[in-house]
């Protein structure tokens, strides 16, 4: 797999997730990662980018519910592991192995 293929992975979890939660609209994802705009989100979910920095992955996490290092997972081809919808993803610092490689 290239790895334009795993960032289109990548997007086609981040649509479907963003979805199951309701957010009807990729404008709906942006406030709940701290942005003011849905560019960075429809650049994700287009795979139009191959690196991103870790800050702007783990607010993705956060706002999907998933747990740390889901956007690693689902660019390795497996699937994210969602959090339990009431509990707070602690943050944490980006230095594993996947996001080190995927963004700077």
């Amino acid at each position: 797999m290239s790895p334009k293929d795993d960032w289109k992975h990548l997007a086609d979890a981040v649509t479907r997730r963003r979805l199951a939660l309701g957010m009807d609209r990729q404008r709906d994802l942006a406030p709940a990662m701290g942005l003011t705009s849905p560019k960075v989100v429809g650049q994700i979910e287009n795979a139009s980018r191959t690196s991103y920095r870790p800050s702007t992955l783990i607010a993705l996490e956060r706002a999907l519910r998933w747990e740390p290092g889901s956007v690693e997972d689902v660019l390795a081809g497996l699937k994210p592991t969602e959090s339990p919808s009431d509990a707070v993803v602690p943050r944490r610092r980006a230095t594993t192995h996947g996001l080190a490689r995927i963004g700077s």
